[in-house]
């Protein structure tokens, strides 16, 4: 799990992209996180099902953005 919390965190810095905009993009997929919680969920100050969920669903949403979006 940790791997994939570094890894959220180094898209985001990639890609230039904040918290707030992940946020908003876990929103439009159904999940709802608040920034401080997003911060514990990245830190691995939070565990559990929803940790994991919002972990992996930013993965996603992340790798989607870098193939539709980011230069290369």
């Amino acid at each position: 799990m940790q791997e994939k919390r570094e890894k959220v965190k180094v898209l985001l810095l990639k890609y230039h992209l904040t918290y707030t905009w992940l946020i908003n993009e876990l929103e439009k997929q159904g999940v709802s996180v608040y920034k401080e919680d997003m911060s514990a969920y990245l830190s691995g100050r939070r565990k559990g099902q929803k940790a994991v969920t919002v972990i992996d669903k930013s993965i996603e949403i992340l790798e989607k953005y870098g193939k539709c979006y980011a230069e290369t």
